[in-house]
Order: C-alpha cells, then sequence, then structure tokens
C-alpha cells in the first residue's frame, strides 16, 4: 500500500515542486500586505 503512494508521489513530484514555489510567491506579499492594512508589523520587535 506504501509503495503505491510513493509510486504516484514521486511521478508527480516535477510538477509539485513549481507548483509550491507559486503558491509561496504569492501568499507571502499577500499575507505581508495583509499584517501591513492591520497595522501588524511586519518583523517582531
Amino acid at each position: 500500500m506504501i509503495h503505491k503512494h510513493l509510486e504516484y508521489y514521486l511521478q508527480h513530484i516535477k510538477q509539485d515542486i513549481p507548483a509550491g514555489i507559486v503558491v509561496f510567491l504569492v501568499a507571502l506579499p499577500l499575507c505581508l500586505g495583509i499584517a501591513l492594512a492591520s497595522g501588524a508589523p511586519f518583523f517582531p520587535v
């Protein structure tokens, strides 16, 4: 059972890594913008 899942993940890893990077690059500025709009500091002081 585990081997089926491992094979599936390894077959799709080439598409999953770039997709994860794109999601990160979209989510990071969005989170920083929400923090700025709510008055929270960017970095803990």
